[in-house]
């Protein structure tokens, strides 16, 4: 966004499609990119599928998203002290059995270019975009790859 000829950046949605569809892959993600995140606590729900009390912590939604491939969630973790670049990670499982893989930091026009070249590479994926304020549109990991290819 420019202003007065100034380039004024927000956030930066990094996302990537990964290969597959595992809570290794997200835990990887998590200890590469903001080691000693927060982890998500307390009780979730995603859909009337899942169980009727909730669930008590990530372990029991990941799993429950990786055993449920169809089912479709959007996890996030953040990490407030010592994390320069401001990184959010999330996770967004879709419906078709796919998940893509995002980090929001803070933009400043070249950064966010390095962020998604690491996630690319430590997901062994090609497929991959940067949106601004907003995260990319898809309706799914099809849709993602069509997309953003």
């Amino acid at each position: 966004m420019k202003i007065n000829n100034e380039i004024l950046y927000s956030d930066a949605i990094c996302c990537v499609l990964a290969n597959v569809r595992t809570k290794e892959i997200v835990y990887d993600v998590l200890n590469s990119f903001i080691p000693n995140y927060e982890k998500i606590d307390g009780e979730y729900y995603f859909s009337i599928n899942g169980p009727k009390d909730g669930f008590k912590n990530e372990d029991e939604i990941l799993d429950y998203l990786i055993s449920n491939k169809y089912e479709n969630g959007t996890l996030f973790w953040n990490k407030n002290e010592k994390n320069p670049y401001k990184i959010m990670v999330g996770a967004f499982f879709t419906t078709d059995a796919k998940l893509i893989i995002s980090l929001t930091v803070k933009a400043d026009g070249t950064i966010e270019d390095k962020f998604l070249e690491k996630l690319k590479n430590l997901l062994n994926s090609k497929i991959g975009t940067i949106s601004y304020v907003n995260p990319p549109e898809f309706e799914d990991g099809n849709d993602f790859m069509n997309k953003y290819q």
